[in-house]
């Protein structure tokens, strides 16, 4: 919420509990206060004071640039202190490019960079109270391209493009996906404002296996001539059952193995209905089989087969992953226990189940695959 002419406020809608707050002045980075409150059922909390902190201490300072040398305006930077990354704060870039982030204390931070039109050059390690540090950002490149079809090499004139769009211009680095509809004779399609270097382009259109294809964009530049073929989609339909052959509702369905946990909404193709059944659309020639996830359940997976005929995949409760956690002989109580998996595809090893070590040192995960 915004204050009034007076500093007053009034927040409504809240639940029962403890709040710590932020403040913001405008245009310039949120900060943290001391001020706590709790709140109970039907409580209203007024006379409350928050005072916006001194903002004394050490400062960093200096220059954000173009790959020509020209002052990037409107570019956020980001002060983390290491190690902890405690004390961050940010600030703005001027029309000359400068930047100041005060209130810092003392010690090492790393500084990043976020634009819109542009990419960073990396981080860099500087020292509070010192200046004179120039932050070099690459402009944005483009694509150009057309979709065909993978086997007559004709354009497909309806289809979609998955494409990153910023939440805000006070958060250029946070984007959210979005499908935009495309309708060309040539098949043709540009996307500006990429990052340089290998991107991800994603497609879908009616009767078409859902595509992904790698484009290297340049720097400041527009990669042209690019055709990419979508060959025609495989369907599949299917059921999810239990152990005991009960259908799951609301299982979510994924075209071979199943993705990292902050994946899952995004390639998620399915989710079964009250039947436990599911209908794939847009499985690619090269997808050799499905998996299913529940929250209630370890994950399960099937292989398809030569037909589009119903399979079943079957979830279990898995296994229970059990241990003690000691230092120096004696159990370690808050001790977090991960375990891994890495699918065929996967380059790394991606988190499954955690769990935090009771006072006797011991931890269990459940829901863990048999295979």
């Amino acid at each position: 919420t915004r204050t009034d002419s007076a500093g007053r406020f009034s927040i409504d809608g809240l639940f029962p509990g403890d709040y710590t707050f932020q403040l913001q002045l405008t245009d310039g980075p949120w900060r943290n206060v001391e001020n706590t409150t709790t709140l109970s059922a039907d409580e209203k909390s007024s006379n409350l004071r928050l005072v916006y902190p001194d903002t004394s201490g050490l400062a960093i300072a200096g220059v954000v640039v173009d790959t020509d040398g020209n002052p990037v305006e409107h570019a956020r930077i980001e002060a983390h202190h290491l190690p902890d990354y405690a004390n961050d704060d940010w600030a703005w870039s001027g029309s000359d490019g400068a930047f100041l982030i005060d209130g810092l204390d003392s010690g090492e931070f790393i500084i990043q960079s976020s634009h819109r039109n542009y990419a960073s050059d990396g981080v860099l390690k500087v020292t509070a109270g010192s200046e004179g540090h120039t932050v070099v950002m690459h402009p944005n490149g483009a694509l150009s391209a057309s979709v065909i079809d993978a086997a007559t090499q004709r354009p497909i004139v309806h289809f979609e493009v998955r494409e990153a769009v910023p939440v805000s211009d006070s958060d250029p680095a946070s984007v959210q996906w979005r499908w935009r509809n495309v309708e060309d004779p040539s098949g043709r399609f540009a996307l500006e404002n990429l990052r340089p270097g290998s991107q991800t382009i994603t497609l879908r259109a009616e009767g078409y296996a859902n595509t992904e294809y790698i484009a290297v964009i340049p720097v400041a530049d527009t990669l042209s001539g690019i055709a990419i073929p979508m060959p025609r989609e495989r369907r599949y339909q299917g059921h999810v059952t239990n152990a005991e052959g009960q259908p799951v509702v609301g299982a979510q369905i994924f075209a071979g193995p199943l993705p990292s946990e902050h994946e899952r909404n995004d390639k998620m193709l399915a989710r079964t209905d009250e039947d436990g059944y599911f209908e794939l659309r847009g499985i690619g020639p090269d997808v050799t089989g499905v998996s299913a996830w529940h929250y209630a359940y370890a994950p399960g997976m099937a292989k398809l087969g030569n037909t589009d005929s119903d399979g079943v995949i079957v979830l279990d409760r898995g296994l229970e992953l059990t241990g003690l956690v000691t230092h120096n002989g004696a159990p370690f109580e808050g001790a977090s226990a991960n375990i891994f998996f890495k699918s065929p595809d996967a380059r790394m090893p991606e988190l499954f189940g955690s769990a935090r070590t009771s006072a006797d040192g011991r931890f269990t995960i459940g829901k863990v695959p048999r295979e």
